[in-house]
C-alpha cells in the first residue's frame, strides 16, 4: 500500500466521521447531488480525453505521410536499379559489347 492509499483511507475516514454527525436532509442532497457532480466532472475527463485523442490521430496521420514519401522514394530507387540490372550496365563485357557494333 502507497503513501496515496494511506492519504485517501484517511480522508476517507475522516469524511465518515463527519457525515455521522449530518442531518438526513445533507445525507439525501449528497446521495442525489453526488452522482450527478462525478457525471459533471466525468464528462470534463472525456472531453480532454477525446482532444487527446485528435491530436494523436492527426500525429499519426503526418507520420504516415512521411512514411509514405519514404516508400515512394525506395520504390523509385529500386526500380532505378532493376533496370540497370536488366540491360546489364554493370557487366563489363556488356558494356564493351555495346560499343563494338
Amino acid at each position: 500500500m502507497t503513501a496515496e492509499h494511506v492519504q485517501l483511507l484517511t480522508a476517507l475516514v475522516t469524511v465518515l466521521k463527519m457525515a455521522a454527525t449530518w442531518p438526513a436532509g445533507m445525507m439525501a442532497l449528497a446521495i442525489v447531488i453526488g452522482p450527478w457532480l462525478l457525471a459533471v466532472l466525468l464528462v470534463g475527463r472525456q472531453a480532454r480525453m477525446y482532444q487527446n485523442n485528435v491530436k494523436l490521430v492527426q500525429n499519426y496521420e503526418s507520420i504516415a505521410r512521411d512514411l509514405k514519401d519514404i516508400v515512394i522514394l525506395n520504390t523509385q530507387a529500386v526500380q532505378k536499379v532493376c533496370d540497370k540490372i536488366e540491360t546489364n550496365q554493370f557487366c563489363p563485357a556488356v558494356r564493351k559489347g555495346q560499343r563494338e557494333p
